[in-house]
């Protein structure tokens, strides 16, 4: 038995995405799943967020739309930290053929993982340098994926 996992969704501008992804997982009863508006910001308001780390890292600013994300993001995050077993974020455009075993994974991650800040990333794309040319339920992956589509913490 799966206990029962918080799944935030971020939500985008486009209801469509946002209930195609809700219509996947309406039929897993383990889940709680619960909806985080997407955060969109005008070019006044990135001037009010610190972005100096990010530009070390990439090189260049962050654009209101990457600033507007990680501000949903951390929001997210924000609902996870008060959850007792951890949970997952998922961004609405995230597709899973099969929800019901990424609850599995997650639960397993989470319960392996308990009491230590740990990130497990779900994310797969064709972007991703990590191709396998058979199916695993999970890939290690060395440092950063290329999307922060889905994460379990």
């Amino acid at each position: 038995m799966v206990a029962s996992i918080p799944v935030i969704v971020l939500s985008s501008r486009t209801v469509a995405r946002t209930d195609t992804f809700l219509r996947g997982w309406q039929d897993v009863p383990d889940a709680k799943v619960s909806i985080i508006p997407g955060v969109y910001l005008d070019k006044f308001q990135i001037e009010d967020h610190p972005t100096k780390v990010f530009s070390k890292i990439h090189g260049r600013r962050m654009t209101i739309q990457e600033l507007g994300c990680a501000k949903a993001h951390f929001l997210a995050r924000t609902v996870i930290s008060t959850s007792k077993i951890g949970g997952i974020i998922f961004e609405d455009d995230a597709r899973f053929v099969e929800p019901k075993l990424i609850l599995s994974v997650a639960n397993d991650f989470l319960n392996k993982h308990r009491g230590q800040a740990t990130v497990l990333n779900l994310c797969e794309s064709s972007l991703s340098p990590f191709r396998v040319n058979h199916s695993r339920k999970s890939v290690g992956l060395f440092g950063h994926s290329p999307l922060a589509v889905a994460y379990v913490l």
